[in-house]
């Protein structure tokens, strides 16, 4: 299976948890921790050269990529390219294992990344 293959699989996953009524501190922490989590899996003794890298060029703090998710989201993409997807699906698959009670339900074909953490957001 291609990767394209498998994220256009993982796209399609529908998230079948019940809600927790996380607050926005909780919120927050989880995602904040999911990125941190993913960045250190992924790219490893990378992971502050990207946080620099966020700061500088785009404005993002690692303390503020709740509050300024589509920023977050566009910054991945422009600098990643396509492999910007793998990035968000690793932090959501983190957010997913972090929040076993949280639930996403797809209303379209494929997985936004802004979509997602929005959903989590709205608990």
């Amino acid at each position: 299976m291609t990767i394209q293959e498998n994220m256009i699989e993982v796209s399609q996953i529908q998230l079948t948890m019940k809600n927790n009524g996380q607050n926005d501190s909780e919120f927050e922490r989880t995602l904040t921790e999911a990125v941190d989590t993913a960045f250190s899996s992924l790219f490893d003794s990378h992971k502050e050269t990207i946080y620099s890298y966020l700061s500088k060029c785009y404005n993002i703090k690692k303390q503020e990529i709740p509050y300024n998710v589509e920023n977050f989201a566009k910054a991945l993409e422009e600098t990643f390219g396509q492999s910007a997807q793998l990035v968000e699906m690793e932090i959501m698959k983190i957010v997913y294992e972090m929040s076993p009670n949280f639930k996403f339900t797809l209303k379209k074909e494929g997985l936004s990344f802004t979509d997602y953490v929005k959903a989590m957001r709205d608990l």
